[in-house]
């Protein structure tokens, strides 16, 4: 027996198109992709935001100076470039973000006793 062969749709000019539900199934997809490039790009957004800037700060230096070395693969040169492009723009909320964090927990850890003064009392 031979393969089954799909329909294939031609249009006036004789060129083929394809079915619409095909069309239907290739949009949805490209849509999925964008969708889930659009999280990744937030995710790795917020997961910025929430580190120290001196940890970030290090590990684009250490990147800089694999690459340096002559040592730094192609993942880790597309991870620094993309740190440092989102580091750039987003400098001034993750500096905020740092001091706010540092902040409350020094004024958390002035109000509250420690764990084994706790115990003692």
């Amino acid at each position: 027996m031979g393969k089954s062969k799909k329909a294939v749709l031609h249009d006036a000019g004789g060129k083929k198109i394809l079915h619409p539900a095909e069309a239907d199934r290739k949009k949805a997809k490209q849509r999925l992709r964008e969708n889930r490039a659009k999280n990744r790009k937030k995710r790795f957004e917020a997961k910025m935001l929430e580190k120290d800037t001196s940890l970030v700060q290090a590990e684009i230096t250490e990147y800089k100076e694999l690459e340096k070395a002559g040592k730094l693969t192609k993942w880790k040169k597309d991870k620094m470039d993309r740190e440092v492009a989102v580091f750039g723009r987003l400098k001034e909320k993750v500096e905020q973000n740092t001091r706010k964090r540092f902040e409350d927990n020094a004024g958390r850890s002035s109000t509250t006793l420690p764990r084994a003064q706790l115990l003692l009392a």
